[in-house]
């Protein structure tokens, strides 16, 4: 388990779509690290249906499809869709208790020799973790701090 974002061929998991799509800080780092060429993401239309309609509840339908098509459109996202991609999910779905979307991002990550990485560490996926590792080691972006004084201690500054 790793909370560092890593760099190559990595599978995006829906929560970091959406952190994208909302242009967040850690949405525009990744944007940073795609476009020096750093960070080369994978995806599912699973993954960007979901993290489509989580947009959509905030900003509304049209905005949200605005911004999926430009993601799209850029053409820095490898998108997956085969029939082994739906029989790998559907393999993991059968095997872990996990969200069935997140067993896309596994199954893109498998299938594509990528880390899957997530916008932080889900409580069911850390728990199929300590019963079994999965084919593939998730990745989780790092932590921004909830306050002002938890910047020091995020810049390795504390005393």
């Amino acid at each position: 388990m790793n909370d560092a974002t890593p760099k190559g061929h990595v599978a995006f998991d829906s929560g970091v779509l959406v952190e994208i799509l909302e242009a967040t800080s850690r949405g525009n780092g990744l944007l940073d690290a795609i476009a020096l060429g750093t960070l080369t993401p994978h995806v599912s239309l699973i993954n960007i249906a979901e993290a489509e309609y989580v947009v959509c509840r905030k900003v509304g339908h049209k905005e949200a499809r605005r911004r999926v098509e430009s993601m799209i459109a850029s053409g820095y996202y490898a998108i997956e869709e085969s029939p082994s991609l739906h029989e790998a999910a559907a393999e993991l779905k059968c095997e872990r208790s996990i969200s069935f979307v997140d067993c896309y991002t596994f199954a893109v990550a498998e299938l594509t020799s990528s880390v899957p990485l997530f916008a932080s560490e889900e409580t069911e996926i850390v728990r199929e973790m300590k019963k079994k590792a999965f084919k593939v080691s998730p990745s989780f972006l790092p932590k921004l701090p909830s306050s002002i004084q938890d910047l020091p201690k995020a810049r390795g500054l504390e005393k």
